[in-house]
């Protein structure tokens, strides 16, 4: 990434970047010069060296009326950022206050490609208690079934690192890709759902593909009703 883009992407806007990047260059120097070198226009750049004094990156001297400008070491990019972390972290308890008030308490997401198939997953199953339940319907697509479990196994570390009670159902014919996973499982022949997870009062529904697609819904009541389900399934699979 270019040294510009660097700057803008830290907060600079892209003339305070010219601006600053051109007197780097000067080392130190009068408006007119750093116009003729940034290619700016006369009230932009003042304008945008105004802005940098403010921020501490630039610094003058007056000498018989006319400033002559400095660029200060690149090193307090890196302080004005921290300072503006700390700000940041001293505003959060009133961000997340508001945030909090304004969130309902039901609500859907929607995942796209493989990082977004990760970060629904992890978010199903953030902030949830101790010994919840995680119940599932596993993913079953042929040709795919063992990638698909081989990114469970993975995920199975984080299930049992928040220590959650693991049940699934899925086709006998999958039965051998959940042999000591320490999984509660259920195999049956009959029709089931595929690829939904429920945890709490979320619920995530995968579309496993080249780019994975899903949804991420929380609702009690769909929760409860989707756990009802399940358990009327299993409850009938244990009779067999």
């Amino acid at each position: 990434m270019e040294v510009k883009a660097v700057l803008e992407k830290v907060g600079f806007t892209p003339s305070e970047a010219e601006i600053y990047l051109a007197l780097l260059e000067l080392g130190s120097a009068r408006a007119g010069k750093i116009i003729e070198k940034s290619g700016l226009q006369n009230s932009v750049v003042h304008f945008c060296l105004r802005k940098l004094i403010t921020k501490g990156l630039v610094s003058y001297v007056v000498s018989g009326g006319i400033r002559t400008y400095t660029a200060k070491s690149p090193k307090n990019i890196i302080r004005m950022i921290d300072e503006q972390k700390g700000d940041l972290e001293a505003a959060l308890p009133e961000l997340l206050r508001r945030h909090e008030g304004a969130v309902e308490d039901r609500w859907v997401e929607v995942f796209e490609g493989i990082k977004g198939r990760n970060v629904m997953f992890d978010e199903l199953i953030g902030n949830v208690s101790p010994y919840s339940e995680y119940l599932f319907f596993t993913a079953n697509k042929e040709g795919h079934n063992e990638e698909m479990q081989n990114y469970f196994r993975k995920y199975d570390l984080k299930r049992r690192g928040r220590k959650l009670e693991v049940k699934g159902i899925a086709p006998k014919k999958l039965a051998s890709l959940f042999k000591g996973r320490g999984i509660k499982m259920r195999f049956t022949n009959r029709p089931i759902p595929k690829s939904i997870s429920i945890c709490e009062d979320k619920i995530a529904f995968l579309e496993w593909a080249d780019k994975p697609f899903g949804f991420l819904i929380k609702s009690k009541q769909l929760s409860d009703d989707m756990r009802a389900f399940f358990y009327g399934i299993w409850n009938e699979i244990g009779k067999e």
